[in-house]
């Protein structure tokens, strides 16, 4: 199989590109409609998040451009669908506090990260920050599927409140792991 050298690259810049429409389906569609439509749209740009890295890597299409963009479009889609399900929660603060401790490791190591490679040290992802990110997308996701299904609405909503909450334990501890590895650099 020949794969573009576009590809990942592609798959990336989609992502990012995509990421507002997460919230912006909450601007034109009843909630249950919007949900559903969210719930999709992020489902379908994350798995990009793990193909655009797999393809890169299977088939030697690391470039400079995808190792700096991939971050950015990964941050962008969380942070956008984390202020969509806060803004439909009533402002909810069982979904801040941890949407808040997500945000700030994210924000935190990426700053750490640019730092680090400035100083020709790479702080590349660990087992756990790619485990937080599987557990992350999958709250995200469920939170914003809950309204669009009305059933199991408060189910599949306690069930992706648990895996966010699981997530920003995992973002703590990772961010402390990262700022450990990085203190004899700093």
């Amino acid at each position: 199989m020949r794969v573009s050298e576009r590809l990942p690259n592609l798959l990336t810049t989609g992502r990012l590109v995509v990421s507002p429409f997460v919230a912006l389906a909450y601007l034109v569609l009843p909630l249950s409609q919007a949900s559903g439509l969210a719930a999709a749209i992020f489902a379908a740009a994350s798995a990009t998040d793990f193909l655009d890295g797999h393809l890169a890597r299977r088939y030697n299409l690391v470039s400079n451009f995808g190792k700096m963009l991939d971050p950015i479009a990964d941050k962008t889609l969380v942070v956008i669908a984390l202020l969509a399900i806060i803004a439909n929660s009533g402002m909810n603060p069982w979904l801040i506090v941890p949407s808040v401790a997500i945000v700030f490791r994210e924000l935190f190591i990426s700053g750490l990260r640019e730092h680090m490679s400035r100083s020709g040290a790479d702080l590349g992802a660990t087992g756990m920050g790619k485990t937080k990110a599987a557990i992350q997308m999958a709250a995200i996701f469920l939170l914003l599927a809950a309204p669009a299904i009305p059933k199991l609405s408060e189910i599949v909503g306690l069930a992706g409140l648990a895996l966010l909450w699981m997530a920003a334990l995992l973002s703590v501890v990772s961010a402390a792991n990262y700022f450990r590895k990085a203190l004899p650099h700093l």
